[in-house]
């Protein structure tokens, strides 16, 4: 039994007459994007992120999708699963101790993710890995300052008080506010 095949296109090929096509090329990320509104996200607060691939990935049924990971600047990964169509869609759930002011993904693990010809995805990076004009702030914000206004006396006089306003000394009945300088709005 000769076990040959013919070369493509060639009369007795089995790509003659027939809709077979033969793949080599692995699939790669072409584009990054979200459409997350531009601004900034913190604890909770949940990102989608796609990505545009250059073959379509066929998705299984079940837990046997087809998925890869984006490494995030953030600290974060985001897990993708392929739609069947060229497309890939994820969620990032900030989390705590999550920061960067661009996000941006770092690398790619295909994670063992196949086209139709079982070529592997490709781990390069596209020409843009920033995801929209996002950035990540989970640190808390923190009282910098606490000061004393509008002071007034039990007899309804101003009182004077040092000109940071922070002390002075206030009798029974006085009336003042206080106030608090937070370091974010």
């Amino acid at each position: 039994l000769d076990a040959t095949l013919e070369a493509p296109r060639a009369t007795n090929s089995i790509t003659v007459n027939h809709d077979v096509a033969i793949s080599t090329v692995q699939p790669v990320v072409e584009t990054i994007t979200t459409m997350t509104p531009d601004g900034a996200y913190s604890v909770g607060m949940s990102i989608i992120i796609n990505a545009t691939l250059s073959v379509p990935i066929l998705s299984v049924p079940g837990p046997a999708d087809q998925t890869f990971v984006f490494q995030l600047n953030s600290g974060a990964i985001c897990v993708l699963t392929t739609d069947g169509l060229g497309g890939a869609q994820g969620v990032y759930v900030v989390q705590a101790g999550d920061h960067t002011d661009s996000l941006k993904v770092l690398a790619i693990d295909p994670n063992n993710t196949t086209d139709a010809a079982n070529n592997p995805l490709s781990s390069a990076l596209p020409s843009n890995v920033t995801v929209g004009n996002l950035s990540i702030d989970t640190t808390a914000p923190v009282i910098v300052e606490f000061g004393v206004s509008a002071i007034v006396d039990r007899d309804g006089n101003p009182v004077t008080v040092d000109p940071l306003g922070t002390s002075g000394t206030f009798g029974v009945n006085a009336e003042f506010s206080i106030f608090a300088t937070a370091s974010e709005d």
